[in-house]
This record gives structure tokens, C-alpha cells and sequence, in this order.
């Protein structure tokens, strides 16, 4: 028994130094890269830049290939039809279709998705400025975890040094029983702080390494040292986090965003104006009779739903 203690206790130096040491810089730059709020925000920013896209093909002709093949018959042909025949139809070509006036619907879509662009830099700017606050507060409260197991070491070495003064002083006849128990009572205090502590250093940096994504165990070094620095006024504080604060930046583009969906849909009931066309070859067989040859058409088409 005595030899499998031994060998846990000459594990938790190994474990310990096998932990990956990091600085607040090392640690900052590694939130940047794993960090899943950040790495959300930037797939959000690659989805709204596609929505950009698609709002502004809307004003490009949209063209396509259309071909298809369709047999009827209809028996209430005239009776020199003899009384219904099979017809027929086959057909190839292009379609052209370009909006001429929408009544501003495209105009808005593409300033909403512009802005949208906006909303989602904010949003990247916001999940970086959180990953960047959480690592370094976690970061630091494993320095101060650190300082406070090291003190709690400190405070239990000393007690148990007391202890044994006091032990030595009652054997010398110099000490009283009180003294003996009253040593030993701190030393025995003194122990679950040190567990206390211990356990809140491990917990931080769990923490830490829950932040940084990281599979291995992760260890801070540096220092607590407050850096002093002259500190600005609270009126320029307020009108800074006005100014720049990525959330409430991201209100702003939002009310631009829905004053231009206010436009879209007004422009639902009103006229819009579309250029519409086709080419290609068409073939026609009834009755034994076969044609085919080129066939087009073109034409503006007004769309106006009035009443629904």
C-alpha cells in the first residue's frame, strides 16, 4: 500500500509538469483561432455576404434553359379532325427575364443586405471582445488561484513548523499542554485551505482549457501586477462605449435593416414592370404533319396585384 501512494505521489509532479504553459498573449491568440462564438460569428459574416450576393443578382437578367416534350389528344377536335388526332409538341430554348421597375424591392433588398454586412462585422467584433475578456479574467484568476495555493503551502509549512517548536518547547519543559494543542489545532486548520485552494486552481484551469478548446491540460504564467495608467473621465468613457460598442452598433444597422424590409414590403402591392423573352426551335406534329423551326417571342409585362 505504502508503494502505490509513493507512485501517486511521484505521478502529480509529472502530470503537473506535462501541462502546457501559456502566456496571456499565447492564450489570446489561441481563443482567436478556437473560440466557437467566433468562429460562429465568422460563418454568420460568409451567410450574410451571400445574401449580398443574391439580393444584388436580382437586378441581372436571369436566364435559363427550357425544353420540353408533350403528347395530348382532344376529342372535341372539329370533325375534319376526325373526331380528335394525337398531337405533339416538342420545344427548345432560352428564357431572358430582367426586372425593369419594382417600385424600389431590389433597391432595398441590396441596401438591407449591405447593411446586414455591417451587422455581421459587429457581431464578429462582439464574440471577439467576449473571448478576449473571458480568457484574460479566467487567465488571471489562475495566477491568483496559483499565488493563494502557494500561500496556503506556505501557511501550512509554517503551522507545522510551530507545531513542532511547541512540541519541543512542552518537552523542555518550557510550554504548556495549551500550547501543544492550540499548535496543533492551526496546523490542523490550516489543511483544508490548502485543499480548498488547490481545488480552485484546478477548477480555473479547467476553465481556461474549457475556453481555449484545447484537449490538454493548460498551465498560465505571468505576472498580477496592475499596470497603472492615467484614467480617462466618465464622460469620455460613456461617449467612447456609445461610439464604439460593437452591440449597440449592431442596433443601429438593425433599424436600417428593417426600415429597408419596411420598404420591401410596401412595394409588395404596388406595379413592377419586367422584361420578358424566349428563343429557340419548336416542333409541332398533328394529323401526319410535322413542322418545326426557329421560334422567339418578347414583350414588357406589367404585374400589378391590386386586390388579394
Amino acid at each position: 500500500m505504502r508503494y502505490v501512494l509513493l507512485l501517486l505521489l511521484l505521478a502529480l509532479p509529472m502530470e503537473a509538469s506535462a501541462a502546457r504553459v501559456l502566456t496571456l498573449e499565447q492564450a489570446l491568440a489561441i481563443a482567436v483561432e478556437k473560440n466557437y462564438d467566433i468562429a460562429k460569428a465568422g460563418e454568420y459574416a460568409k451567410y450574410v455576404h451571400g445574401k449580398y450576393v443574391e439580393e444584388r443578382s436580382a437586378i441581372l437578367p436571369q436566364i435559363g434553359l427550357n425544353a420540353g416534350i408533350t403528347a395530348a389528344r382532344d376529342n372535341g377536335q372539329p370533325a375534319f379532325a376526325g373526331g380528335g388526332t394525337n398531337q405533339y409538341d416538342r420545344s427548345i430554348g432560352l428564357s431572358l427575364s430582367q426586372p425593369l421597375y419594382t417600385w424600389g424591392k431590389i433597391g432595398a433588398a441590396i441596401r438591407a443586405a449591405e447593411i446586414g454586412k455591417r451587422t455581421a462585422r459587429e457581431q464578429l467584433r462582439l464574440a471577439q471582445q467576449a473571448a478576449r475578456r473571458d480568457v484574460t479574467t479566467t487567465f488571471c484568476n489562475v495566477l491568483l488561484a496559483k499565488e493563494m495555493a502557494r500561500l496556503s503551502a506556505d501557511n501550512l509549512k509554517q503551522k507545522e513548523r510551530h507545531s513542532e517548536e511547541a512540541q519541543k518547547k512542552f518537552a523542555a519543559g518550557v510550554a504548556t499542554d495549551y500550547d501543544v494543542l492550540a499548535a496543533e489545532v492551526a496546523l490542523e486548520n490550516a489543511r483544508p485551505a490548502l485543499i480548498k485552494a488547490e481545488n480552485l486552481l484546478r477548477t480555473t484551469r479547467e476553465r481556461l482549457r474549457f475556453l481555449l478548446v484545447l484537449d490538454e491540460e493548460v498551465d498560465a504564467t505571468g505576472s498580477l501586477e496592475p499596470q497603472l495608467a492615467a484614467l480617462p473621465s466618465l464622460e469620455t468613457v460613456q461617449q467612447s462605449a456609445l461610439s464604439m460598442r460593437p452591440e449597440l452598433l449592431d442596433l443601429g444597422y438593425r433599424v436600417g435593416i428593417y426600415n429597408e424590409l419596411v420598404t420591401i414590403a410596401d412595394s409588395d402591392n404596388k406595379p413592377r414592370l419586367d422584361l420578358k423573352g424566349s428563343a429557340g426551335w419548336h416542333q409541332l406534329e398533328m394529323m401526319n404533319t410535322r413542322n418545326d423551326g426557329a421560334a422567339w417571342n418578347i414583350g414588357v409585362f406589367l404585374t400589378f396585384p391590386f386586390f388579394d
